[in-house]
């Protein structure tokens, strides 16, 4: 693993996910990958944490054309007051 450090501070957001949402191979036979993950949360940068997950996992399921992931997908959003 690659070692690094980012401050956070009041008004930011810290996502954390699982690799099973990274690695999810996509109908198109490539994973969903970071690039994947990264638009997501851009396209919905402006919804609550819970929603946010949710959407994350609904644009996963379009990309694998299941919703039957073939490992954990999980996250954590963190909103600092």
């Amino acid at each position: 693993y690659e070692n690094s450090s980012v401050a956070i501070g009041p008004g930011d957001r810290l996502v954390l996910v699982s690799d099973g949402i990274t690695e999810c191979p996509r109908l198109t036979g490539d994973d969903f990958g970071e690039d994947g993950l990264t638009q997501t949360l851009l396209r919905s940068v402006h919804l609550s944490g819970s929603d946010l997950l949710d959407a994350v996992v609904r644009d996963l399921g379009q990309a694998a054309g299941t919703m039957a992931f073939p490992d954990d997908v999980s996250g954590v959003v963190l909103d600092l007051p």
